[in-house]
């Protein structure tokens, strides 16, 4: 079945917005019924995101009719230890509270100094207790290395990756993660023992996530009164 955008009510402000534009309209409406719902949108902790980008990669590989043992690996040892097939690895170059402004994201200028407040409301297991969810942002500048034998082979993965990180920007939102692409840097040739000399292209890319606590009145009486002692000797 083929959904029209014309049968979807967006709104008329975003005949000029393009894709970008629909994606948030959408994703803001699915976390909206949820709210509805009182299911409460998760935040997007870091640690969580890579999973979900390893899951985007076997996704769109399914589609392609890749099989299994010959897809790309997804590792966060760099360089990889083997590279049987092509390898994309992982880590996080810098980290800070999050910034905010109206311009582009990742170039605000006011940091988030504390937590915020994202829900308060009934406890669901405790009857009568208050449970508050706070949230923090964060902004992340995260390095892939796309590892492939040959410059064709590393060039290839580097731009199907790149458009695969695209194609799935709507899920990587819906998960609670302001994904953008910052650029790509030099390539590189480099030694892996057993396999010689490979080819390295490094993509990075801005990521805002935010950790999320929960706790409820009970518990902030209890740290409270833990908290109260006589420490004197």
């Amino acid at each position: 079945m083929v959904t029209h955008l014309d049968n979807m009510n967006l709104p008329p402000a975003f005949n000029n917005k393009g894709v970008d534009g629909i994606i948030s309209f959408l994703v803001r409406k699915y976390q909206s019924d949820l709210a509805v719902n009182n299911k409460i949108p998760i935040g997007g902790e870091i640690n969580e995101f890579f999973p979900l980008v390893h899951k985007a990669l076997i996704s769109k590989q399914l589609t392609e009719n890749i099989d299994r043992d010959k897809m790309v690996l997804f590792v966060e040892e760099d360089p990889p230890e083997k590279i049987d097939t092509e390898t994309i690895t992982f880590y996080i170059q810098a980290r800070s509270p999050g910034q905010f402004s109206q311009g582009p994201a990742g170039t605000g200028t006011h940091r988030e100094v504390r937590h915020h407040i994202r829900s308060i409301k009934a406890h669901n297991d405790r009857p009568g207790e208050t449970l508050v969810s706070a949230g923090k942002f964060y902004d992340n500048s995260i390095r892939f290395n796309v590892y492939a034998k040959t410059n064709k082979q590393a060039r290839q993965r580097l731009i199907w990756f790149t458009k695969t990180i695209d194609q799935y920007l709507w899920y990587f939102e819906m998960s609670g993660y302001k994904v953008v692409e910052r650029g790509v840097g030099d390539r590189e040739r480099v030694e892996i023992d057993g396999y010689g000399t490979i080819t390295k292209y490094p993509v990075s890319y801005y990521v805002r996530s935010e950790d999320i606590m929960h706790f409820g009145t009970q518990e902030l009486k209890q740290v409270v009164l833990a908290l109260d002692v006589d420490t004197s000797i």
